[in-house]
């Protein structure tokens, strides 16, 4: 190999032309030096398809900066390779040093081409950054081992008309699918439009509820996004959330506004929605919460109080007992608080109705209900004397 340096360009030209052109695509991309000095003419027998790769798709994943600088007069700078990917979306997805991409968008490399899979350059900086590319791949590094930063990245194709609004591809979207919060921020600060819909009209805020990406809501709410838009069958985001049981983002919603009187497409109220999803944690927050409807009933024809009953939810019974609901109410099956608990056999909701003034006849004894002192002591030994067992136990000592 040292002695290929000494042959000058001109004999190395003859001799390309009757060697294998896929051994001299080996030379060039096992040897930078020599790369980086071969004529033109070499480069041109170099450059064909290696199964499937051009050789300018090689030096821009690997930001050979020289070899690109010979390889660009030669070919195409959007080449397209393997997935129609071209050279710029291999340089940022290897995340290079930033004068490799400004080199190929420089040279008219287009930021916006889409290849087969359907993502473009601000995609692939999405991607790479979760994927860790530059890790995984260390020995793609460029010569002097710089690494754009993902930010940097980002605003170089926008400042070379990368457009980050774009409703087919969604950058936007693939920055909160692949959580990098940066990106996003970048894209908002740079024109990205916060109410912006995918192609189904759903806007990108409720995929982040969807999600459970609290911090996205977030931001998205800081940069104007609307706090009272809809999923495609109508659904609010405060209902969507309260549904899912994503307390965080429920606090975050009702912080930036959102409306307490929306209803479901079932015509239940936000309360009613929470506790019918199961999710005891939420609706016990939404009831403490001033402006939340507690007095309309739900389709099953419960009022709150008999729903909180009939699922157990404790922490809404406790607050609607404290806001001084009516607790001798009737559903519509004739059913009081007090009786649909003494009819599921849940003594704990008894003696709480019963110690908050409900009135009626329940099934349970009074050693059910009131269990004498004594036993109570006697619980309560046992209950110490199992510890003492399990400490003995875990250090080894016999009891």
């Amino acid at each position: 190999m040292a002695s290929l340096f000494t042959i000058p360009n001109e004999i190395l030209n003859e001799i390309t032309i009757h060697l294998d052109h896929l051994a001299v695509s080996r030379l060039l991309v096992t040897c930078r030096a020599l790369s980086s000095r071969l004529a033109p003419t070499m480069l041109y027998h170099a450059a064909s398809p290696k199964q499937g790769r051009h050789a300018l798709h090689w030096a821009a994943e690997r930001g050979h900066r020289p070899l690109l600088q010979q390889l660009l007069p030669l070919f195409p700078v959007d080449l397209p390779g393997n997935d129609d990917m071209t050279a710029l979306q291999l340089a940022v997805r290897a995340s290079h040093d930033p004068l490799v991409l400004e080199y190929l968008l420089v040279h008219g490399a287009n930021p916006n081409h889409v290849d087969r899979l359907g993502r473009t350059a601000l995609i692939h900086a999405c991607e790479a950054t979760t994927k860790n590319w530059v890790v995984a791949h260390q020995a793609f590094r460029s010569p002097r081992g710089t690494v754009a930063s993902a930010e940097a990245t980002v605003r170089l194709l926008i400042t070379h008309g990368a457009d980050p609004t774009a409703e087919d591809s969604c950058p936007l979207m693939s920055a909160m699918m692949n959580r990098v919060l940066n990106i996003g921020r970048v894209m908002l600060d740079t024109g990205c439009e916060p109410n912006q819909t995918r192609p189904n009209g759903i806007p990108i805020i409720v995929w982040a509820v969807y999600g459970g990406h609290v911090d996205w809501v977030e931001l998205f709410l800081e940069y104007g996004a609307d706090v009272n838009s809809k999923s495609s069958d109508g659904t609010c985001l405060l209902m969507l959330a309260a549904g899912l049981g994503l307390l965080d983002i429920v606090k975050s919603l009702l912080a930036h506004g959102a409306d307490l009187g929306c209803v479901s497409n079932d015509g239940d109220t936000l309360l009613i929605h929470a506790m019918s999803s199961q999710r005891s944690e939420v609706a016990g927050y939404l009831a403490s919460v001033d402006g939340v409807d507690l007095t309309s009933w739900g389709r099953a024809g419960r009022a709150p109080i008999h729903l909180a009953v009939r699922l157990l939810c404790i922490p809404v019974l406790m607050v609607l007992i404290e806001r001084g609901y009516p607790l001798n109410d009737v559903d519509r099956y004739g059913y009081t608080a007090l009786r649909s608990a003494d009819s599921m056999r849940c003594v704990s909701v008894v003696r709480i109705l019963l110690a908050a003034g409900a009135t009626g006849e329940t099934s349970f004894s009074e050693e059910e209900l009131y269990p004498p002192a004594c036993f109570s002591a006697m619980v309560l030994m046992l209950r110490k004397r199992w510890r003492r067992v399990v400490d003995r136990v875990v250090r080894g000592k016999k009891v």
